[in-house]
């Protein structure tokens, strides 16, 4: 049999009473000439020793007196070749036994390929059928994680103003209504990208980026979502490395972080969660380690299978997907990192990413509210953003008396109110606006005033959208749903509110 790939020979020899040699290189030997060639190859030992001297073909076995072979050809592919040889008469082949040994080389190749189209055919047949079982397993998932923070928000969003609903029920059915709310966005945020990966429809966008701000925020992120007190979520990072940029794809970076941050904290009820990372000879290293239950050395590659999951405990279900890890891996893998753990049964998960990355310059520090000559002054913020909903949580979001909101409903209003007062210290521009866009908007208004900062908060949080936010001129990046604490943090960055 011939394997086109590593160009070599392979014989599966139950019984050989003159010679046995299971692999060889085609290159240099005679049935590397007749599959290059395919066509059958009659020789003698002169012919042979012939092209030996000439440095045509080399010995391979023992020298044979006469030696036949023909090209076995299935489905117009050479896939070996059937050989006889006489190590002691000459004559033992000729024409006819050419003729004779193609027929039979056509029906060996018949049948040889019959038996892997059988063979390919139950092994597609036994894929359809796991497929059809991950599927099946993953829709029903999918309908119990989707309907349970559904009956939670519906339900608690109808009790909430009851008049026998307490101050303090109301305050808990508003945190239970936010985490169920922001467990709909995960599952809608997975099926997209998970769509994307299987489609081939995954694109780099690589930007240059401060390496620690991102893992400051995603820490964060995560400090305000823990709401469980035995459990600490920590960043531990180099100290040296504060300021370092990398250029790299942050919104795929972003996301394999937080799928490891986010299950994690899901599987550990004591103890940490710990997020570290280091750059060393233009490699970016970051391990995410827990506490939790960890993952049994039979369940940890599967982990990494799309639609997967496994259950560490047999008194709890852990919600999720099954589908985190699987993109977590495939971004990994996009960016050409790798990607491993280390688990124990009751003593927890770390895992660990290496990717090769570009180190660039040092970056800017953004003006903050504190370096303002009058720091008693409130804070002026431009909201631009046409659904009314949207815009009230907003407003709510920033209620305090320290800032002074002004409100644009599409992004030409936006502009001529910037034009008028060009003074605002931090813009949040919804991308997707009626008359002129947000992308457009924010070209204008950068225009006018290069250094305002803007903030893109925006439905549009797939493939791309955060690139081309910044490339219009976006300083950061928010996608809805958000929390009131997640646009607060954000704010930060640009903003120091004063006391």
């Amino acid at each position: 049999f011939y394997d086109a790939e590593k160009d070599e020979f392979s014989t599966y020899d139950e019984y050989d009473d003159v010679e046995s040699i299971p692999v060889w290189p085609a290159e240099g030997s005679l049935a590397g000439l007749v599959v290059k060639q395919r066509r059958s190859l009659l020789i003698k030992d002169k012919e042979f020793n012939e092209m030996v001297r000439k440095g045509e073909v080399a010995l391979v076995g023992i020298p044979s007196a006469v030696w036949l072979g023909v090209p076995l050809i299935a489905e117009g592919e050479v896939i070996g070749a059937v050989v006889v040889q006489s190590y002691e008469n000459e004559e033992a082949y000729d024409q006819r036994t050419v003729d004779l040994m193609e027929f039979v080389s056509t029906q060996i190749s018949l049948a040889i390929q019959k038996q892997q189209n059988l063979l390919d055919l139950i092994e597609a047949k036994q894929k359809a059928e796991q497929s059809d079982k991950l599927k099946s397993a993953f829709l029903n998932n999918l309908s119990h994680e989707i309907r349970t923070p559904l009956n939670a928000i519906v339900g608690l969003s109808a009790m909430f103003d009851a008049e026998e609903t307490l101050a303090e029920e109301r305050k808990l059915f508003g945190e239970l209504i936010a985490d169920n709310s922001r467990q709909l966005t995960s599952i809608i945020d997975d099926i997209v990208h998970m769509s994307a990966i299987e489609t081939d429809q995954v694109e780099l966008y690589p930007s240059e980026f401060a390496i620690f701000q991102m893992m400051d925020e995603l820490t964060g992120l995560f400090m305000i979502r823990n709401q469980n007190p035995d459990v600490n979520v920590i960043l531990e990072f180099p100290q040296d490395k504060t300021e370092t940029t990398i250029h790299f794809d942050e919104s795929k970076l972003r996301k394999i972080v937080y799928v490891l941050m986010d299950n994690a904290l899901k599987f550990t009820e004591k103890g940490e969660v710990k997020l570290s990372w280091n750059i060393e000879k233009s490699a970016l290293w970051i391990q995410v380690e827990d506490t939790g239950i960890g993952i049994a050395p039979q369940d940890q590659e599967k982990i990494f299978e799309r639609f997967q999951k496994v259950e560490g405990h047999a008194n709890k279900l852990f919600r999720g997907n099954g589908l985190g890890l699987s993109i977590a891996r495939a971004y990994t893998q996009l960016l050409g990192g790798h990607i491993s753990l280390d688990s124990e049964i009751g003593k927890g998960t770390k895992f660990s990413i290496r990717f090769p990355v570009k180190i660039t310059s040092t970056p800017q520090i953004k003006k903050t509210m504190n370096e303002f000559s009058d720091s008693s002054r409130k804070i002026k913020v431009l909201i631009v953003e046409d659904e009314y909903s949207n815009l009230r949580f907003i407003k709510s979001s920033l209620k305090e008396d320290k800032y002074e909101l002004t409100a644009a409903g599409n992004g030409s209003e936006a502009v001529k109110l910037f034009e008028q007062n060009p003074d605002f210290d931090l813009v949040l521009m919804d991308l997707k606006l009626p008359v002129l866009s947000g992308f457009d908007a924010t070209r204008q208004i950068k225009a006018i005033r290069p250094n305002v900062p803007i903030v893109a908060i925006t439905a549009y949080a797939l493939r791309g959208d955060k690139e081309k936010a910044l490339e219009a001129g976006c300083d950061a990046y928010l996608s809805k749903p958000f929390m009131k604490e997640e646009l607060l943090l954000l704010m930060e960055r640009f903003v120091t509110p004063s006391n």
